[in-house]
């Protein structure tokens, strides 16, 4: 789910695999309007823990993102590019994490390939999305550091 608000609210009160929201949706759904980076990890537990969603998926723009499940937090960060637009960034990274998680891939691969895909869009002018090459040449270049906790 990518929806921001009460939407964001409602889907998460009635049930959702994963939510993508960026570091401001994520502070508007724990009430705290001013969430800081380090703050992604105890805020997304929170959201698990207090309403029927089983991961969120923080996005950090140039950052990358944050993976949070009951058992795992996951930093990803893609390599410096010059970024031409960020329009369509999110869209594409959740993009490939649904891809990935149909192709049976497991929830970090889907999350750094998703990461892949936002990151290759942003290489590309205006509302030109990410481009298959791109996306192949940055996954390997994806670092992750994963926390049990």
């Amino acid at each position: 789910m990518d929806t921001s608000g009460e939407s964001l609210r409602d889907a998460v009160e009635a049930g959702v695999f994963l939510i993508k929201p960026n570091l401001k949706e994520l502070g508007a759904l724990v009430n705290q309007e001013l969430l800081h980076i380090d703050q992604v990890a105890h805020a997304s537990k929170s959201v698990i823990n207090n309403y029927k969603c089983e991961a969120v998926i923080t996005s950090l723009g140039a950052k990358g993102a944050m993976l949070v499940t009951r058992q795992t937090i996951l930093k990803v960060t893609p390599p410096q590019v010059n970024v031409q637009s960020t329009v369509g960034a999110g869209d594409s990274m959740l993009a490939g994490i649904i891809m990935g998680l149909c192709n049976q891939k497991n929830m970090v691969e889907s999350v750094q390939y998703g990461v892949a895909c936002g990151t290759a869009a942003t290489l590309n002018p205006g509302t030109e999305l990410c481009h298959f090459k791109d996306v192949q040449n940055l996954y390997p270049r994806i670092t992750c550091r994963l926390t049990s906790s």
